[in-house]
């Protein structure tokens, strides 16, 4: 809110449309509880229709961490039809357990007029062991995340250390993709178990996994110099008419990767010329 508050142009554009916003970060933030509430009340009555009609739904969790290290579980509501429906971000302290986990789920549904087992016919969650637990727990049926899957496969080449590293960064990474891995709970799991293809071929996996590790190390010497960073984007102008930035991809960030390797191609001859 104190942005908004403090943004002439925000406030500006406001005005050219003709509407009367607060100026205060508390006025604003009375408005927009109040907006909040009339649209959770009008979807409230919309899902006691369809719970008359003995519609049934389907629920989506995940964690989610803001920039100040607070902790949220969101819940999204599967509806008829495709249709996706936000039930907000719980807040929660500390680890989390499968039980009370379960509970937040539950306390939610119920300011909903839900519950699980009455007009819920499944959940999906990652693959952390503390949400396949709660799975367990629901009474529901329980899918773990198609593409949470693909993403640990893909970070299994493109992130792991290799095994003669310390095995303390390795944890430190494991940690650093999903904090509900670090849930009480861990123990409780039998862990995964992964059958390898007969032509599997471990030497091109470490092919790939060293080649992205270059790219990676290439693009961070020049995020972390804004000499060589100058120089870079001198020759990408010299060779394109315009500069162009390296990407560094991020584990925990979706898709990343893809960005990184072909602006790398696409910069490759400044960056030869650079270095070079």
């Amino acid at each position: 809110m104190y942005k908004l508050q403090k943004s002439k142009d925000i406030q500006n554009g406001w005005a050219a449309q003709g509407l009367k916003i607060a100026t205060t970060s508390k006025a604003m933030k009375k408005m927009f509880l109040s907006f909040t509430d009339k649209i959770k009340t009008n979807f409230k009555q919309e899902l006691a229709v369809q719970i008359s009609s003995k519609d049934r739904f389907s629920i989506s969790l995940d964690e989610w961490m803001s920039i100040k290290n607070q902790r949220y579980m969101g819940l999204n509501l599967h509806l008829n039809h495709a249709r996706v429906q936000s039930l907000g971000m719980v807040r929660f302290k500390g680890l989390i357990t499968a039980e009370s986990g379960l509970d937040l789920v539950k306390d939610r549904f119920e300011d909903f007029g839900l519950t699980l087992q009455d007009h819920t016919v499944g959940m999906v969650t990652d693959g952390a062991s503390v949400m396949v637990k709660t799975g367990r727990l629901s009474g529901i049926i329980h899918q773990i995340c198609h593409s949470h899957g693909l993403h640990l496969a893909v970070s299994d080449v493109s992130y792991k250390k290799r095994h003669n590293e310390e095995d303390t960064n390795e944890a430190a990474e494991a940690h650093e993709y999903d904090i509900f891995e670090s849930s009480v709970d861990e123990a409780d799991d039998e862990p995964w178990q992964v059958t390898l293809p007969d032509d599997y071929n471990a030497d091109f996996v470490d092919t790939v996994s060293d080649t992205i590790s270059k790219v990676r190390a290439i693009v961070k010497l020049f995020r972390k110099s804004p000499l060589k960073n100058g120089c870079l984007q001198k020759n990408c102008e010299n060779e394109f008419g315009k500069t162009l930035s390296l990407l560094l991809d991020t584990k925990t960030r979706w898709n990343s990767l893809l960005k990184m390797l072909p602006r790398f191609l696409e910069a490759k001859a400044p960056i030869d010329n650079t270095l070079t």
